[in-house]
Formats: structure tokens, sequence, C-alpha cells
């Protein structure tokens, strides 16, 4: 069992060497006792569209966005960034056919998962093809078409 050293502060250490700081009496915090919440409340991702479907769920319908990314210069494979929306405006945008693949978009709000391997079922870990970020209550940025796509229309 790992534990988080907090020795050489007050928190770690024991109630008789806060008040007495001659004692040498210190203790360790079990990490694995404590919630971890999320301190990341915002992220900004922008680049480009790979894909986004309608999904029809029950009685409800969202659409599903994959945008590809590069996080750093020269990383051929990108990364991409998936999250879900019911938003009217984009979904008028979706049945219009003015979201193609390739057109720039900013994506703000949490981060719900990164993954880059995956257990196949053989039980191997597999890197990914390309690393994944899922997000939850993201607010879109709509940025310029690609080249073809404002040719066509």
């Amino acid at each position: 069992m790992a534990t988080l050293d907090m020795s050489g502060t007050d928190l770690g250490r024991s109630a008789a060497s806060v008040t007495n700081p001659a004692s040498t009496t210190r203790k360790n915090v079990n990490a694995a006792g404590y919630t971890v919440w999320a301190d990341i409340t915002s992220a900004t991702i922008s680049g480009k569209l790979f894909n986004v479907e309608l999904v029809r769920n029950n009685e409800s319908e969202f659409l599903a966005f994959t945008i590809i990314t590069a996080l750093q210069d020269g990383v051929a494979t990108g990364t991409t960034v998936s999250f879900n929306t019911s938003d009217n405006g984009l979904m008028k945008l979706f049945n219009g056919g003015h979201l193609p693949n390739g057109r720039r978009m900013t994506a703000v709000g949490q981060i719900k998962e990164v993954r880059s391997h995956y257990v196949n079922k053989d039980g191997v870990i597999v890197p990914l093809k390309r690393p994944q970020i899922a997000m939850k209550g993201v607010t879109l940025q709509l940025g310029a078409k690609p080249a073809s796509a404002n040719k066509a229309n």
C-alpha cells in the first residue's frame, strides 16, 4: 500500500509535535483513505472536426463529436477529443450539412477521462493509435470550414 509522506508539514505531524516542536514523533498519511476531487475546472482544446454522428437512444437523440488535435508540435497521429451534445443549434447545423469533417472548432469543458491504452480480449495491454480525451459539459465554438466544404456550398 502506498502512503503519502506529509511528515514535513503540520498536517503530517502528531498533535504532540505541533504543540511541542522538540518532539520527533511523525506520522505518514495514507493517501488511499482520501477522496480525490477533480482539480481541473475547465479545459480549452482547439482542433479540427474528425467525426460527428447523430445518435438515437430511446426517445432522445444527441450528436457525438470527435475532434482531432495535436497536443504538441510534430506528433503525426494527434489526439482525439470526444463529447456529446444535444444543443439545438448544433443539431440544425448538422442537419443542414454545415459540420463537415475538417471544420475548425474549440471545445471548452471538463476533462472526464484520458486513455492511451486498452486491454484486448486476450488481456494484453495495447497502446491506442491516438490517445483519447473524453470531455463533459462542453461549449463548442465553431471556426472556419475546410476550403473543400466552402467550394461545395
